[in-house]
């Protein structure tokens, strides 16, 4: 504010209020040099930060490789919990733990929960690079770390035997395809 008037207005959201304090000093500083606020008041207003619901559709949409039924069902499926509706610049990785935990809680198995993460982070790794989308990919990876070695992630359970010929004849029946 200067002489009563408001010059810039700004917000952010953050997990701890220590973080906030520090983004407030940092940010208070930068515009304090001489120049700064009429640098701001020159730039164009730039669009809105995108959902991560945005990227996951602009993945879909712009990849000229063929997305499986699979992977195309689970993004579809993802856009439909709370993280979708988290800006892409406000991710963190605590929030891709807990969207996996909710997963989790949803009764599905680790191994699901690790191919949820797997397609999400084909969404992560390319757009920042792609379409300038601040989504965080470091965040993604430490946050397969984490899902990892709290179990909310793991690897399918080998087999301990081949099926029988006649297990694969009832469910070649059952299907209806060829084994």
């Amino acid at each position: 504010m200067r002489q009563g008037k408001v010059l810039l207005r700004e917000s952010q959201t953050f997990e701890r209020r220590s973080t906030a304090a520090a983004w407030i000093e940092n940010r208070e500083e930068s515009l304090a040099r001489p120049g700064a606020l009429d640098a701001l008041k020159t730039q164009p207003k730039s669009k809105k930060t995108p959902t991560l619901a945005d990227a996951i559709d602009r993945y879909v949409q712009e990849s000229n490789k063929q997305i499986g039924r699979t992977k195309t069902q689970v993004l579809k499926s993802i856009k439909t919990f709370d993280i979708a509706d988290k800006h892409c610049d406000a991710i963190t990785s605590a929030d891709i733990v807990e969207f996996a935990q909710e997963k989790l809680n949803s009764g599905v198995q680790p191994q699901t929960v690790a191919n949820y993460l797997s397609h999400l982070g084909a969404v992560f790794s390319i757009a920042r690079p792609a379409w300038g989308f601040p989504l965080n990919a470091q965040a993604m990876e430490d946050a397969r770390k984490v899902a990892d070695k709290l179990g909310i992630t793991g690897k399918s359970s080998e087999r301990d035997r081949r099926p029988t010929l006649e297990e694969i004849r009832q469910r070649t029946h059952k299907t209806g395809t060829i084994a």
